[in-house]
């Protein structure tokens, strides 16, 4: 930089002139008159895409005016573009969270406190614990036993069903017993199955500390299917086998299936209901005196002559026979008092009660089997078994269940009886 006084020669940065001290002009550089060619003029490839994305507008709105288009595009709304429909979000968060396969186990049920004598009732069936005996137990040492004596009602105006499958363990090691008793399975009985699978009345022995002891009817600890007729009170006894670290008092659990309302009821076997009561059967269910004809669909008519008792035998059974009279009414001859649709017999069943439901039991190896031409007579004798049904003990009610499913019964009340004693 020169100064304008002097003609000095000075740095470009310089203030004041080296020479003569005179202020300098200022440093600041011009700016530029004029451009590049290059930055001035727009890019070529930029103007070529324009032109072609207006020329495909301009074919567009013009295709879209030619076909009447306009007034359907303005009156659509936007698909949304960042929102997935529900359905979408349903699918991912099932994609990312796998549903169950299988049906939700259900909440379980809070038992219903009774005490002995004290009713309880599950759909059609109503029950009470008439007793409970405590004993050592003869065929396993140093274990005890609890035989539970409870009466179930069918409440229902037709015959029912009621699996009580034996809920003891399948343990090939368990000890046997020594010495010969009873075997109380009435008939039906089911096929084995799991006690936590099988849909019927389960029962459970619980001592203090909560330890749950299975059970069964008789030394062999087995279940059966109940079948009981319209307003029939069937009195059972259960057994139950402890060891002598079991510290009462007992609970005696009754939990009912799904299929008559699942109710579940703990029963304390050291406390008596004040006002307990027994369930008798019911005065309303029209039963027939002995000697009367019942028809049982078209299949069967039925009369009842009387009743025999035996002495008993050396398993503590005593028979007890039941006289009847048959006629086949149908064109085709048939086993006594079978239905056609029951080849098997399992949907029959046949028993004396008395008016506290003692009960004189069927087994499987004697049910009728006598062929009765068709539309003819023929007598048929039921043999049955029991522990503790007196033959003093009057009235007596018999009932014949053909088919429980159909409701095919005949129900007899018997006053004057031929016993044997």
């Amino acid at each position: 930089m020169y100064c304008s006084s002097c003609g000095s020669a000075n740095g470009d940065f310089a203030v004041r002139c080296h020479a003569c001290g005179q202020l300098l002009a200022s440093s600041t550089s011009p700016l530029p008159t004029n451009q590049s060619s290059s930055s001035s003029l727009p890019n070529p490839w930029l103007a070529g895409t324009a032109i072609v994305a207006t020329l495909c507008l301009i074919g567009l709105a013009t295709l879209i005016t030619q076909r009447g288009l306009w007034t359907a595009l303005l009156s659509t709304q936007p698909a949304p573009t960042v929102v997935a429909p529900e359905s979408s979000r349903l699918a991912l968060r099932q994609r990312a969270v796998p549903m169950p396969t299988t049906s939700v186990v259900p909440r379980p049920v809070h038992p219903m406190i009774l005490d002995l004598g004290q009713v309880g009732s599950s759909g059609p069936w109503r029950f009470v614990v008439d007793d409970v005996g405590f004993a050592p137990d003869e065929s396993a040492n140093g274990w005890y036993q609890a035989v539970v004596t409870y009466t179930l009602l069918n409440t229902s105006d037709h015959a029912a069903e009621l699996p009580i499958p034996s809920t003891v363990p399948n343990d090939t090691n368990k000890p046997h017993a020594i010495t010969k008793q009873p075997s109380f399975v009435p008939l039906p009985s089911i096929p084995e199955e799991d006690p936590s699978i099988a849909n019927g009345l389960r029962l459970y022995l619980l001592d203090r500390a909560e330890r749950a002891f299975g059970g069964g009817f008789g030394t062999g600890e087995g279940g059966y299917e109940f079948i009981a007729a319209a307003g029939d009170a069937i009195r059972l006894n259960y057994r139950f086998r402890y060891p002598d670290s079991s510290l009462q008092p007992f609970t005696l659990r009754f939990q009912f299936p799904q299929s008559v309302g699942a109710a579940r009821f703990d029963v304390k076997l050291d406390q008596k209901f004040p006002s307990s009561v027994s369930l008798v059967p019911s005065s309303s269910t029209p039963r027939v005196p002995e000697g009367t004809w019942v028809r049982i669909g078209n299949e069967w008519s039925v009369t009842c002559r009387g009743v025999d008792f035996s002495p008993a035998q050396q398993t503590g059974e005593r028979p007890v026979t039941v006289h009847l009279q048959v006629q086949n009414l149908t064109d085709t001859p048939r086993p006594a008092l079978m239905a056609p649709s029951d080849s098997n017999g399992s949907l029959r069943d046949f028993y004396l009660t008395d008016s506290a439901g003692h009960l004189a039991y069927s087994h499987s190896d004697n049910l009728p089997g006598v062929i009765i031409p068709p539309h003819q007579t023929r007598d048929v004798l039921v043999h049955l078994y029991t522990l503790d049904l007196a033959s003093t003990a009057h009235p007596l009610y018999f009932s014949a269940v053909v088919n429980w499913q159909t409701n095919q019964t005949a129900q007899f009340l018997l006053q004057g009886l031929d016993s044997a004693n």
